[in-house]
């Protein structure tokens, strides 16, 4: 996770954001801590990244880059982001793991928007790929060369779903979480070749960003409190929910999944 001291909504570069709007200091505080405590609460090793100012949205760290295994060894793949407003967060992330010993990758030719549209199935051998509105289809290709894995494009249809994890998730090898309105025809039918149940998310629920839900385990979810509809089917799967508030950060267009990027436990 990285500490949001300086998020803020200072310009527009999806449908969600309004730059007129002033966030609310402490509710940003309180719903970040909120969902650090129960990443922690749920066994999970949470490393905060320190803020950089001048670059608000740090804060959503999925999009910084990928983490795989290769010949027995842990890589992250870089993003090479679309605009240049958060260009600057992948020098520092890349600055941070190269201290730390993490074998960093040069980042593709593609543009490619890391973890929040290159989501690896629970099988840790596929990959599917978001792209259209920020990862380019090249990207694609790019990533099954990099990383070794079958990588699967699915194509993302409007601007309102600008990554992948905005509108899909895996729960577990056979079950995902999906709002079908945002995806191509043709790749949702991969989806539903791939798994067992997909649990869909209604319209009026994917605009409350209950597709950015995150599922660590295959048992436990965390989605925004306001998925009450999404919240009834996940339980109704058998699943474990753990509604929290994002409402100050779905209105920069994120929430749970894109607040964290997942770390092999290797390093």
């Amino acid at each position: 996770m990285a500490d949001p001291a300086h998020f803020a909504i200072e310009y527009e570069i999806n449908p969600h954001m309004d730059s007129s709007y002033v966030v609310d200091r402490a509710r940003v505080r309180d719903q970040w801590e909120s969902l650090q405590q129960v990443f922690e609460a749920l066994g999970l090793d949470v490393y905060v990244l320190d803020p950089v100012e001048g670059l608000p949205d740090m804060v959503f760290t999925a999009n910084h880059g990928l983490f795989f295994e290769r010949e027995g060894e842990s890589q992250f793949l870089p993003a090479r982001m679309k605009y240049e407003q958060r260009a600057g967060e992948i020098d520092a992330v890349v600055a941070e793991l190269s201290r730390t010993g993490v074998h960093v990758l040069d980042p593709p030719e593609s543009v490619f928007e890391g973890s929040g549209d290159a989501m690896t199935h629970p099988d840790d051998e596929t990959l599917w790929v978001g792209y259209g509105p920020r990862t380019e289809r090249a990207a694609v290709d790019e990533i099954a060369r990099i990383t070794g894995r079958e990588t699967i494009g699915v194509e993302l249809l409007t601007d309102d779903f600008y990554h992948l994890d905005t509108c899909f998730e895996h729960l577990t090898d056979d079950v995902a979480l999906a709002y079908p309105g945002a995806i191509a025809d043709a790749d949702c039918r991969k989806l539903e070749q791939a798994y067992d149940d997909i649990i869909e998310i209604s319209h009026e629920e994917s605009g409350r960003m209950a597709g950015n839900a995150y599922c660590p385990d295959g048992e436990n979810v965390i989605i925004d409190e306001e998925a009450v509809e999404t919240i009834r089917k996940l339980e109704e799967f058998g699943f474990t929910v753990h509604p929290v508030d994002t409402s100050e950060f779905r209105k920069s267009g994120g929430s749970v999944y894109c607040m964290k990027l997942q770390v092999p436990p290797s390093i």
